[in-house]
């Protein structure tokens, strides 16, 4: 356990922008010069848009690509993008992980759900030996005016180790912050931290972000894959429970689970 213990919630109003899922393996050749056609039919019924996308995996400086000849420029590395009709999720296969985004996350049962289908087409077609990396990412965006606690102070919304400086008498004069922190467990669990204020991206109001990515760079086998997740999910909520006051709990309408 990473973090204290506190009760399982459900917020009615959900401050959550995005939660990712990445999971890592050993290059497979295979996905990176065919298309994946059966793969696509296996998830098809989840994720029936597709796009291809192409980046280079190794940067040149600028004006040097000019320079050299297309056999000599690094091979770009294709990503394979299926995204539900709603485009609210988008899973991503490229020769060395796979990716599952959502846009407007709910509850962890629906995204367990969402993840399958690609986990199970990804073992029964390519079949990695072992997973190299898996992280899962929560991103979280506390709008005051959403919440409709537009003239609180933040201090009276963070937790003390959380608002710092927000709690001192400069704090009106606070344009900007932004912290950064990494928390690692014995069982090789890891947690980078980024919190600070952020624009609303429709307005001028400051927000408050925690961004939370726990990762493990651990080798692990198909079996670990789901309980893993899991752990990371709960993690996840002690964590932001443990950056927010009572006050910011209770105005996001908890609902126990």
């Amino acid at each position: 356990m990473l973090f204290p213990d506190s009760p399982r919630v459900l917020y009615g109003k959900n401050p959550l922008v995005q939660v990712i899922m990445q999971i890592r393996f050993p290059q497979i050749l295979r996905i990176a010069s065919d298309l994946p056609a059966d793969f696509q039919d296996r998830i098809r019924d989840d994720y029936p848009l597709y796009r291809e996308k192409r980046e280079a995996s190794i940067g040149l400086p600028a004006g040097l690509e000019k320079l050299l000849p297309s056999e000599a420029l690094p091979k770009s590395d294709v990503a394979y993008e299926f995204s539900s009709d709603d485009g609210n999720w988008t899973l991503s296969l490229t020769s060395g992980f796979l990716a599952l985004s959502c846009r407007c996350y709910e509850r962890w049962e629906g995204f367990s759900e969402r993840l399958e289908p690609g986990m199970t087409a990804l073992r029964d077609i390519y079949k990695p030996q072992f997973f190299t990396r898996l992280g899962l990412r929560y991103q979280n965006l506390i709008t005051r005016s959403a919440l409709e606690i537009d003239g609180t102070d933040w201090k009276e919304l963070l937790e003390p180790h959380i608002s710092g400086e927000m709690a001192t008498e400069i704090a009106p004069q606070i344009a900007h912050i932004a912290r950064e922190m990494r928390v690692e467990s014995d069982d090789g669990t890891k947690v980078q931290v980024r919190h600070g204020f952020v624009p609303r991206t429709d307005g001028d109001e400051i927000c408050y972000s925690i961004d939370a990515d726990f990762f493990t760079d651990s080798r692990l086998t198909n079996d670990q894959i789901s309980p893993t997740l899991d752990n990371y999910h709960i993690e996840a909520g002690r964590l932001f429970r443990w950056c927010i006051s009572e006050r910011l709990h209770t105005a996001m309408d908890p609902q126990a689970i």
